[in-house]
């Protein structure tokens, strides 16, 4: 084994200041309460939408660095599989662009904005539930004929050439795929192209259209723009088969609307169905999304957020699964709370999916297919994963957060024609994270210490065993159920590995059937001393994964205990490897 475990101990043993080096994931059982008067995370919502409204209605229009929060119009809400209610908790603020306009004048929560590339995650999501495993796999080469021609001729060149052959369905659904982000029709190019515009003037050259990069790409993008943006992968391919790659496949994460134009057609040429019908037969009519379209219907205008007329009749074309979907708040909490609820999806199949495939040049960043997995680290050192989705085109922008080990989330929706519209709604997005995120952590701490803190003794006549769980309510305080003592048959246990000073539990599987629910001892702590950036190598043994379930007695890991639970309050604590039943009193 790389590090000791013996050293473990001694090192958990002998530090003064200690920051919590745990397992990734729940230091509590998820909180049930998020709406209550007397829940901490409905105290924080209304705390910090009340600042927000103060300053909705100050003369001072800057927000979190970014000017113009008066000018955007935007609803924010809350969800939670525990609690129904919490999807209750809304704020929503209608701009004087959009009182004057032609759709709605007061947004709501069943107000339809576009969600931009939130759409992403409903076409990974259509994805998995019609496709088998294997198709993830599969190179595009072999999907779309024309590519595979061409990386037959092409491919001696990565500079230069995409190598399509190694480019799959996985690393397009996971921004993987090293492909440019964005369409031709968006190139700088051809904007000055359709716009009348002398290149030169800017310092550019006359574009060569007999290039290998435009000799079939422009004939495409002409017939494409002609169609007024209909999309098939005969006028989108040859506009990206000869472009330059930005890395070669499973290099690093670039983000790529290309990636995604293309995923949804090899989507639909698998299962021989659009992505928006299957969309439709497989996620908006099972989890019953009223209020979310691919194309939004004139009869909903009344309660459509509509910033440009001729900008929201627009079909979503080539971005049907890039950005086409348009949602409401309400519809998107049933979304977020379906995810976490495995309603879709099978539950080993959500845990993988909630999981991050590559990493960004950024240490709290992320990547997921598609989600953009952001980590908050809490004053404790837990660390908390966020799985996000922005979106932003056009006039709208929004995001979309769900955060498994809490089994909650949130979003946002926003729409002007602004310039700082994005950076507005990314502030709001700062605001909750930075409320809502410590409101869950105290809400959970709560819960636990009402639901599982306590003393645990035998009930059998002659044996003295117990075991007394308290919760820490300092700030910065190492989180989990803290195990104050320990006595097995009269004894003080205290194995070096596990039950050394400050060994806590933390939940590690719920068994909602039977009430059962089983932890596992925490005790990996990083000395405040450790300088990080420098003891990569052994700072890394204080680890609690690392660990895990090293010593066990009698084929039972000391380290799993199981709590039998009614309404979700503890009645009894097994400690696995002694074999015994401790009643909660």
């Amino acid at each position: 084994m790389r590090h000791s475990l013996l050293n473990l101990a001694a090192v958990s043993l002998c530090a003064s200041s200690l920051v919590s080096a745990d397992f990734l994931g729940p230091r509590y059982v998820q909180p049930v309460d998020l709406s209550s008067d007397k829940s901490a995370v409905s105290a924080a919502w209304k705390n910090a939408t009340s600042n927000l409204d103060k300053s909705l209605k100050s003369a001072n229009s800057m927000f979190g660095g970014v000017q113009g929060l008066q000018n955007v119009t935007f609803s924010l809400g809350l969800f939670s599989l525990k609690d129904p209610s919490a999807s209750k908790l809304q704020f929503h603020y209608t701009s004087p662009e959009i009182t004057a306009s032609t759709g709605t004048r007061k947004v709501d929560g069943d107000s339809i904005y576009r969600t931009a590339s939130i759409t992403k995650v409903f076409t990974v999501l259509a994805g998995l539930l019609n496709l088998k495993g294997t198709d993830w796999e599969r190179s595009v080469a072999d999907i779309f004929p024309t590519l595979g021609e061409f990386a037959n001729k092409n491919s001696n060149d990565p500079i230069a050439t995409i190598q399509w052959k190694e480019v799959t369905l996985s690393n397009l659904a996971a921004h993987l795929a090293g492909l440019p982000t964005n369409p031709l029709v968006g190139d700088l190019a051809v904007r000055l192209a359709l716009t009348g515009q002398d290149p030169t003037l800017g310092g550019y050259p006359m574009v060569n259209v007999s290039s290998p990069r435009l000799v079939d790409a422009l004939p495409a993008l002409a017939k494409f723009i002609e169609e007024a943006g209909v999309f098939t992968p005969e006028n989108f391919i040859p506009t990206i088969k000869a472009l330059l790659p930005n890395f070669e496949p499973w290099t690093q994460p670039v983000y790529s609307n290309n990636g995604f134009i293309l995923l949804t057609a090899a989507i639909a040429n698998i299962t021989g169905k659009p992505l928006s019908t299957l969309s439709q037969e497989t996620i908006l009519d099972p989890l019953q999304l009223e209020s979310t379209f691919y194309k939004v219907p004139e009869s909903l205008s009344q309660r459509s957020v509509i910033v440009s007329k001729d900008e929201w009749s627009a079909p979503a074309g080539i971005a049907e699964g890039s950005g086409g979907v348009s949602s409401s708040i309400n519809d998107l909490a049933k979304f977020g709370t379906s995810v976490l609820n495995s309603t879709l999806l099978s539950k080993a199949q959500t845990r993988r999916w909630l999981k991050p495939v590559s990493h960004t040049g950024r240490f709290q960043y992320s990547m997921g297919r598609p989600w953009e997995i952001i980590r908050y680290t809490h004053a404790s050192g837990a660390v908390t994963d966020m799985y996000t989705k922005a979106g932003d085109s056009g006039n709208y922008s929004s995001e979309l957060v769900i955060v498994p080990e809490y089994d909650a989330g949130f979003t946002i929706l926003g729409a002007s024609s602004t310039a700082t519209r994005n950076g507005v709604v990314a502030a709001l997005a700062d605001l909750l994270a930075n409320t809502l995120i410590p409101a869950f952590e105290t809400q959970a701490r709560a819960e636990a210490e009402q639901n599982f803190a306590g003393t645990y003794t035998s009930s059998i006549q002659g044996v003295n065993s117990s075991v007394v769980l308290a919760v820490n309510n300092t700030a910065g305080a190492a989180p989990g159920l803290l195990i104050n003592s320990f006595i097995s048959n009269g004894t003080e246990f205290k194995h070096a590995l596990y039950y050394s000073a400050g060994a806590r539990l933390v939940p590690s599987v719920l068994s909602d059937k039977s009430g059962k629910v089983a932890f596992r001892i925490a005790n990996a702590n990083d000395a405040s001393t450790i300088d990080k950036s420098k003891a990569l190598f052994s700072g890394v043994g204080l680890a609690d994964f690392l660990v895990g379930d090293a010593a066990s007695y009698g084929g039972a890991a000391l380290n799993q205990w199981v709590f039998q639970t009614k309404g979700g309050k503890a009645t009894e604590l097994s400690p696995t490897f002694l074999d015994i039943t401790l009643k909660r009193s």
